[in-house]
């Protein structure tokens, strides 16, 4: 066909194709105004329809539910890309989340539950970590800081903790339940002295240790 088509709707109705049944193989173009959002609908069967399209946030989204909310998969006008929850329940996690997939400062994939970062930091009181945390900072500079470890966590999972001390001041890495931190419940980390931070890095073996892989200052005797 030459030249431009245009095919116009009426107020409120969709643009759809469909077979003769009037659903198999249908193809439906649309707007809406509650939710604000232009989509496109594939029926494959009477019952599956897939939805594809973008909403009043700017945000493309697609759903295998042929509905916006609980969207499979979302790309943020940020830059993120959000991920519905998994299909299974994992064996890091007792419940599937819903996941952010972003890049963290050295340019590596992460990924943690919507609004929640793998970073968390703490001056002067105790911080108890989970299985979506990263990197932790921990400020000892007035009072002992405990950071405890989560009782269980996937194979291979890595934290990174950073430390400042002053004074007398110290911080001591705890395990929970069965689990223990290089082979003991707790580990104390040296002063930090002259230097302006300590890192210790924990990796979990999947048999009840958080293996001690590397400190750069020395551990408290």
């Amino acid at each position: 066909m030459a030249g431009h088509t245009a095919i116009t709707r009426g107020a409120g109705t969709a643009f759809t194709i469909s077979d003769a049944n009037g659903f198999n193989e249908k193809w439906e173009f649309g707007y809406t105004t509650s939710p604000v959002e232009s989509y496109v609908d594939v029926t494959t069967n009477a019952t599956t329809t897939w939805r594809q399209g973008v909403d009043n946030s700017g945000e493309y989204f697609f759903s295998a539910t042929g509905a916006r909310s609980g969207a499979d998969f979302v790309l943020e006008d940020d830059g993120d890309l959000v991920l519905d929850e998994y299909p299974n329940v994992r064996d890091d996690v007792g419940a599937a989340p819903i996941n952010h997939l972003f890049t963290d400062a050295f340019g590596t994939i992460q990924s943690s539950p919507v609004g929640v970062y793998p970073f968390s930091q703490t001056t002067n009181s105790n911080i108890t970590v989970d299985k979506y945390d990263r990197m932790i900072r921990a400020n000892a500079t007035s009072s002992n800081v405990t950071v405890t470890l989560p009782s269980s966590a996937p194979t291979g999972k890595t934290y990174f903790i950073g430390h400042t001390t002053s004074g007398s001041n110290t911080v001591t890495i705890n395990a929970t339940g069965v689990t223990t931190v290089d082979g003991s419940a707790s580990l104390q980390l040296g002063e930090s002295g002259s230097d302006p931070i300590c890192l210790t890095i924990l990796v979990y073996d999947g048999s009840g240790d958080y293996v001690l892989l590397y400190i750069s200052c020395p551990i408290a005797p």
